[in-house]
């Protein structure tokens, strides 16, 4: 069954571009002025640009451009989304960065993001935890935790359950 596409206006840019559910963006039908006069501006679906795998889009309002993920003017559309650095991001459920559909989006928090990114890519990744890995060279597992950009290790464990531990328990002492 194919989906039908809803589209929404782009918060902020209302009666300039529109975002679908599908993942697609398009300017929207009107006048805008050339110099001294008023030309039409038609409809049309834009194409992306691509940055580190994800689709870009330059959206321009009144002069000033402002370059945008897809994946981000999606999430504001559908689900409120607003920008706040990486407290909360968006996240890919299938891991595709250039499948933008709003089936395939949720907002998570930056922490999850990452444990969720390590579970993709299991073959890089050993642990089901996030913040533990496994340490080859004496096989024992390895517990860090990174806040505010600072990594910090917690030591070499015999179980990943007490690397996990290791982690949860630091966690709370930050909170």
């Amino acid at each position: 069954m194919e989906e039908i596409e809803i589209w929404k206006d782009v918060p902020e840019y209302e009666g300039y571009y529109q975002v679908s559910n599908l993942g697609r963006v398009r300017s929207v039908d009107r006048l805008a002025l050339n110099g001294f006069c008023m030309r039409k501006v038609n409809s049309r679906i834009l194409k992306s640009a691509n940055r580190s795998g994800y689709r870009i889009f330059s959206i321009k309002k009144n002069g000033t451009a402002r370059t945008m993920s897809v994946h981000q003017l999606v999430a504001i559309a559908f689900l409120g989304h607003t920008i706040n650095g990486n407290t909360l991001v968006i996240d890919h459920i299938d891991g595709d960065k250039t499948n933008n559909r709003l089936s395939n989006l949720h907002v998570v928090t930056s922490r999850e993001n990452n444990s969720i990114c390590f579970k993709k890519n299991k073959e890089k990744y050993s642990s089901e935890f996030t913040g533990v890995s496994f340490f080859k060279r004496d096989g024992n597992w390895e517990s860090y935790i990174t806040t505010n950009r600072k990594r910090k290790y917690l030591g070499r464990f015999p179980t990943e359950l007490e690397a996990h531990n290791a982690y949860q328990n630091e966690l709370k002492m930050q909170l």
